[in-house]
């Protein structure tokens, strides 16, 4: 679908300068439909996803062969099996405030409707529930028509695996392994040390699966025998970089690889230690095997939404379930690490002739990454004539624990050595730059210091570094009225604190902490083009 945006600048909150520029913006980069990283595959092989055709999220089924939506499951999303059914999270307002949207369900809670985790097990007669704004683990019996509490207090739960033989879960908790029997009063702690993470078990027989950077570096997978309450965790695969997500079937280990910002699925054969890489490029976000000897996963790259991809483990074959290809004219390249600058990827337009400027991107989630994904605001920018620089700064993940650990500083100091860099690489050029998320705090404190070099920025549903936002140079805030993360009513205090008339800012009521709706996406990158040719 191409859509033309309108050349006026609507604002559906307030701006305190009207932009009058005259330039014309390419079609926009539309997808079908993107899915959500979270799915549920049914004992029959069936995959049930969450997808986006632009609108909203909505349930669908694949059987093998075809793609059907499921009507009744519109605003939802992280499909799992309650009572034998399915069942999935809501939210219509983009608040995160999900509701199971089965009635039994909410009626074990009457207290609160709002939930913050869900892993089934037995079918659905078998499930663990965090509430939101409420510590206590509960476990729901429905067998029993019973609540009770697994843990009193859970301040981050990452994952819950539960052993059918064996009658017991294993909980990834505040970083720790715990070992909960169900009917009993066994509880112990898996691998106590804490020095390091712990992250994705798996249960394989009586043997949990883990990926762990006790100790050194980068993380590892090690497996704890779990008959063997006393000894020590096994180290099962050192690669040298960040490995993530072990889980195995038969005699094979697969995990997901992390190498200059790209997540690999790859597999090992655990008798011959053969490995090869299933995917050769891009981010598996998730994946999971069904009974016709299928591994699912959700994939996505520079050229490819977010996808559900069936990959044949006989044959060694993979196809899409939704071709969401995209033909694009721009591309992007890696830039390896220097003494001076981090690692980055940089995204170029399709014509260097008519370069329009150059963004330099902090990407959200201080402590996170940035890797070649479809990205629809990166990707409609570099088509209009932008080259795009996203760093991993210090403090990002996938470049060992040290870099991860990195104070602010060091990150701050990273990109304004990029910044530099770009303003003498690019003389007559303009430079801007623009963060997502908590990158935002980084990026007004890079800006403002080096407030010379940059024309203009752009937050994305960012964090405002300060109650007091000085705002010397011409900014232009995305936010949305429903972010359960950054305060709607908070930020525009700040905006408007600053009395700065460059300082702009646009609100979507129907939008949380990032984009839903793809008209709303199309309309800040028109709005974030509008703005810098303005102050550029």
């Amino acid at each position: 679908m191409v859509i033309w945006l309108a050349i006026g600048f609507l604002f559906f909150g307030c701006s305190r300068t009207a932009v009058e520029c005259n330039i014309e913006i390419r079609p926009f980069i539309a997808v079908a439909m993107e899915t959500d990283t979270r799915f549920l595959v049914l004992d029959d092989g069936d995959v049930i996803f969450s997808a986006n055709s632009g609108q909203s999220f909505s349930l669908h089924r694949f059987d093998g062969e075809h793609t059907h939506k499921l009507d009744s499951f519109k605003y939802q999303r992280f499909p799992f099996l309650f009572d034998g059914k399915i069942t999935a999270l809501q939210d219509k307002d983009g608040n995160e405030k999900w509701r199971a949207s089965d009635e039994l369900f909410e009626n074990f809670f009457p207290e609160s409707n709002k939930v913050r985790s869900v892993f089934s097990f037995r079918n659905g007669n078998l499930v663990v529930v965090q509430m939101r704004d409420d510590p206590t683990l509960y476990l729901l019996d429905l067998q029993n028509e019973e609540r009770s509490i697994l843990l009193p207090r859970v301040n981050q739960l990452h994952h819950v695996e539960f052993s059918e033989e064996g009658n017991y879960f294993v909980i990834n908790a505040d970083d720790q392994l715990l070992f909960i029997e169900k009917e009993g009063d066994i509880f112990r702690s898996l691998f106590r040390n804490s020095d390091g993470h712990k992250l994705n078990p798996f249960l394989f027989n009586d043997l949990v699966y883990f990926a762990s950077n006790e100790g050194g570096e980068f993380f590892k997978i090690y497996a704890i025998n779990l008959k063997l309450p006393e000894a020590d965790p096994i180290l099962i695969l050192d690669a040298g970089l960040d490995v993530k997500l072990p889980k195995r079937k038969g005699d094979d280990l697969f995990y997901m690889e992390v190498a200059a910002g790209e997540y690999f699925l790859k597999r090992k054969n655990l008798k011959t230690g053969e490995i090869e890489s299933i995917t050769k490029r891009g981010v598996v976000y998730d994946y999971s095997f069904s009974g016709n000897n299928q591994l699912i996963m959700v994939y996505t790259d520079f050229w490819v939404p977010k996808s559900l991809y069936i990959y044949d483990l006989a044959n060694r074959s993979i196809y899409s379930v939704a071709d969401n290809m995209l033909d694009l004219t721009i591309d992007y390249r890696y830039l390896p690490a220097s003494e001076e600058l981090s690692s980055a990827y940089e995204f170029q337009p399709p014509d260097a002739s008519s370069l329009q400027g150059v963004i330099l991107y902090f990407h959200p989630g201080l402590h996170s990454d940035f890797s070649p994904r479809w990205d629809p605001v990166l990707a409609n920018l570099t088509n209009n004539g932008y080259r795009i620089i996203a760093p991993n700064y210090p403090m990002s993940f996938g470049f060992g624990k040290k870099f991860n650990k990195a104070d602010f500083s060091e990150g701050k100091e990273d990109m304004i050595q990029w910044l530099h860099h770009l303003s003498k690489e690019n003389k007559g050029i303009p430079i801007y730059t623009l963060a997502a998320s908590s990158g935002n705090i980084l990026m007004e404190h890079v800006v403002e210091e080096n407030f010379g070099i940059v024309k203009a920025t752009a937050s994305l549903f960012g964090m405002p570094a300060s109650e007091r936002y000085i705002g010397r140079v011409p900014q232009i805030h995305i936010l949305g009225e429903n972010d359960p993360i950054v305060s709607f009513s908070e930020s525009v205090k700040r905006i408007e604190y600053s009395g700065n008339k460059n300082v702009n800012w646009i609100s979507y009521p129907n939008e949380g902490h990032w984009f839903i709706k793809s008209e709303n996406t199309e309309h800040a990158v028109g709005s974030i083009i509008k703005f810098f040719c303005e102050k550029g």
